[in-house]
């Protein structure tokens, strides 16, 4: 993966996302984004605002390189900002969240042990 696309700080965390969106560069900080959604070896952006950006990233790319204490794989298709998660239903071997967006995301049962252990350790409480 080439990490010149990201800014990262002193422990190898992105703080932004640089990459060519119709014709030109865009920057977006990491804060920014609510969550993303892989297809194939493509994954899709999607800001706080509601822009969608496509980009020739995989999420495992994402995965190592966003900060793991603000950053959730949920499924094996999504990656969520814990920030904009603003409700949970979370069963014993399955889930699905809601995002402050709208969007509503399932939650495996495989990645639902690692959901609730970061919201316990982060003290994260859903909007």
């Amino acid at each position: 993966m080439n990490t010149n696309r990201f800014n990262l700080d002193k422990n190898g965390v992105a703080e932004k996302f640089k990459f060519r969106y119709q014709n030109r560069f865009i920057s977006i900080p990491v804060e920014q984004i609510s969550h993303l959604e892989g297809d194939c070896n493509y994954t899709l952006v999607y800001t706080k605002t509601n822009r969608k950006f496509v980009t020739a990233y995989t999420l495992k790319n994402f995965e190592n390189i966003l900060d793991k204490q603000k950053f959730v794989r949920v499924h094996k298709s999504h990656i969520v900002n814990l920030n904009c998660i603003e409700q949970m239903d979370l069963q014993k071997y399955s889930g699905e969240i809601k995002l402050n967006c709208g969007k509503h995301l399932e939650v495996s049962r495989r990645k639902l042990k690692n959901l609730t252990d970061k919201i316990d350790k982060y003290n994260i409480k859903p909007m």
